[in-house]
């Protein structure tokens, strides 16, 4: 996985979760938020993500549907979960949530972030 360019490095692997109507990977948020310039804090008695880059404010909470991008409800395709203590997301909406996009190489297997 890329961004911008640069090899991202997950202490987590990221999940490919298949169900009957698509295909979701999983990927550590606090990674790629970071990696976009975003500041995160978890509160663990809510199980609630929040990052904040610029004016922009995210807010997941594990194991639901409908995160908040600048207070909007979205749907998200997986609820994000927990493994080994990361808190994994699907890839398009930690991504996308800062305005950045994604795409996939066939080719080379290999997701392209792009900020």
């Amino acid at each position: 996985m890329l961004l911008d360019g640069q090899r991202l490095a997950f202490d987590v692997p990221p999940l490919v979760v298949n169900d009957t109507q698509s295909t979701t990977i999983l990927v550590p948020l606090r990674v790629i938020f970071e990696a976009l310039g975003a500041n995160i804090d978890w509160n663990q008695k809510t199980m609630t993500v929040t990052a904040i880059k610029g004016d922009n404010i995210i807010k997941l909470v594990v194991g639901d549907t409908s995160p908040t991008v600048n207070g909007l409800a979205v749907t998200i395709s997986h609820p994000g979960i927990i493994v080994d203590g990361r808190t994994l997301v699907p890839l398009r909406f930690v991504s996308e949530a800062f305005g950045a996009s994604v795409n996939w190489d066939n080719a080379t297997f290999t997701v392209t972030i792009k900020s």
